[in-house]
């Protein structure tokens, strides 16, 4: 009998070893194909070992325990968490929201402004600086659905988040990753940016920032394509009359929010700021899950819980 459990034992640690074997064979040839050659010396090769196999994003919501104290992070006029215990931050108040789609040419007057109007739930906590730390009441859940790419200052923002979870309180997010979106052509972050805008404490995207958006990210937004290596090509013929329009914008704005993608990151990327920050005691956040992006998708998913 005990042969027989020793044989059993055998078989898993067998199929757990080969199991991984092709998980590392994969990395390897994705990010290959990618262009980018991982070595067990680059920085983002632990990193990339972590990272959990990708899910689609309806999976990833209906991870979320919408039975505790939820707070979505600026849901506009598609709020992804509905619930009795599910509560809204916006810099607009639902009023203002909806003269922001009344006025906004992306959406067709006649045809659709009265269902997305529809949509814009009632926002509890309202502040026009973003400010988090106003909010006095705290939440077992924050989730956040591609807001932490615009945040002026990443760490101020981490921090603010943090402040409002309780004990043992989690943050689910879901962020863009710049490979397979109009970031493609534009460098990811590193942790010296994340630390210098924290230091020198702006407020408001620097000009370098509102260029880059303005001018740079010139490719699409497909990210299927993206994923077929299709990125498509910069139009330097416009670059002139972008930058002097895009200076004009930054001029005019005075000390106004413009807004503007200041993050890029992959999963792997986002992985490593995340503990470096809170090995320096930035945040004390931590990693508690990352998805890998999902083929064909433009965005990962990431879970963060209270240290």
């Amino acid at each position: 009998m005990k042969k027989k459990y020793i044989l059993v034992f055998l078989i898993l640690c067998i199929a757990v070893v080969f199991k991984k074997n092709i998980r590392n064979e994969f990395y390897y040839y994705k990010y290959k194909i990618h262009n980018i050659v991982l070595t067990k010396n680059d920085p983002y090769y632990k990193y990339i070992q972590k990272l959990k196999s990708a899910i689609k994003r309806s999976e990833f919501i209906d991870s979320i325990d919408l039975n505790k104290n939820v707070l979505e992070v600026g849901p506009f006029n598609n709020p992804l968490l509905k619930g009795k215990n599910v509560n809204y931050f916006d810099i607009l108040d639902q009023e203002r929201l909806k003269e922001k789609i009344m006025n906004d040419p992306f959406y067709d007057f006649k045809k659709t402004h009265k269902v997305e109007l529809l949509k814009i739930p009632y926002i509890k906590y309202v502040e026009p600086t973003g400010n988090m730390d106003k909010i006095k009441d705290r939440f077992n859940i924050v989730f956040s659905s591609h807001n932490i790419e615009h945040q002026v200052n990443l760490i101020k923002h981490l921090q603010q988040i943090q402040n409002l979870l309780n004990t043992k309180g989690k943050i689910f997010l879901i962020i863009p990753d710049r490979r397979y979106c109009s970031d493609h052509y534009i460098s990811e972050t590193h942790l010296s940016d994340v630390i210098d805008v924290f230091e020198s404490n702006p407020k408001k995207h620097d000009l370098k920032t509102i260029l880059t958006n303005r001018c740079e990210r010139s490719t699409h937004n497909d990210s299927y394509a993206h994923w077929q290596s299709e990125h498509g090509q910069h139009k330097s013929e416009e670059l002139k009359n972008c930058y002097q329009e895009a200076l004009k914008e930054y001029k005019n704005s005075g000390n106004d929010y413009i807004d503007a993608h200041r993050w890029r990151f992959t999963p792997q990327s986002f992985y490593k700021i995340i503990s470096d920050l809170n090995e320096m005691g930035y945040i004390k956040l931590k990693v508690d899950t990352i998805y890998d992006t999902k083929f064909g998708s433009c965005e990962f998913y990431a879970v963060l819980s209270l240290q």
